[in-house]
C-alpha cells in the first residue's frame, strides 16, 4: 500500500536566523507576541491553536476547538492580553487570555466565512473579512466570491454579537 505523507513546514526569521518547525500541519494565520517571545499560530484542519518560542523551541498546544473545526486568522491584543481568532464550522469568533488560553469566549457567531482579523487595542475595535459565494442564474449558473468587511464598534468588543 502506498502513503503519501506531507511534512508542511513553518519557517520564519528570528534575529537573522531562519527558525523552522516540522509538522504544523495547514497554518492559517500567525500572530506575534514580541514581549512575551511567542509566535501563535492556528492548524486550519484541526481546530486548534499553538505557540511556540521566537527561537523554535516549546512548541504547545494553546486552545483546541472540535476537530472538524478551522481555526483560521490571530489577532492580539497585547494592551488588555487577548488573542482573538475566527474559526470556520461554526462560523465564529473568539477571544482568549494571553498566556493560558483560559477563557475562551465566544463573543461573534451566525458570520459567513471569517477569515482574517485585526484588533485596534486603543480603540477596543476588531476587524474582520467575511466570504460568501454566491451564485446568479443568468442564462447559465454563474458563481462569484466577494469578501466584505466587519467591524464591531467599541462597545461590543467585550460582548457577545450575532451578525
Amino acid at each position: 500500500m502506498n502513503r503519501t505523507v506531507t511534512l508542511i513546514i513553518l519557517c520564519f526569521i528570528f534575529h537573522s536566523q531562519l527558525i523552522t518547525i516540522a509538522d504544523v500541519g495547514l497554518v492559517g494565520g500567525l500572530a506575534v507576541d514580541p514581549g512575551a517571545g511567542k509566535l501563535y499560530f492556528s492548524i486550519y484542519h484541526e481546530g486548534k491553536i499553538e505557540v511556540v518560542n521566537l527561537n523554535g523551541s516549546g512548541r504547545q498546544t494553546f486552545l483546541s476547538h472540535a476537530a472538524s473545526s478551522q481555526a483560521i486568522g490571530i489577532a492580539l491584543d497585547l494592551t488588555d492580553g487577548w488573542l482573538f481568532h475566527t474559526l470556520r464550522s461554526p462560523d465564529e469568533i473568539y477571544k482568549a487570555r494571553l498566556g493560558d488560553g483560559a477563557s475562551v469566549t465566544r463573543i461573534a457567531y451566525n458570520l459567513i466565512a471569517p477569515y482574517g482579523i485585526s484588533v485596534n487595542s486603543r480603540n477596543k475595535t476588531l476587524f474582520w473579512t467575511e466570504s460568501c459565494e454566491c451564485c446568479r442564474h443568468v442564462g447559465s449558473y454563474m458563481k462569484y466570491s466577494y469578501s466584505i468587511v466587519t467591524i464591531i464598534i467599541p462597545h461590543t468588543y467585550t460582548d457577545t454579537c450575532a451578525h
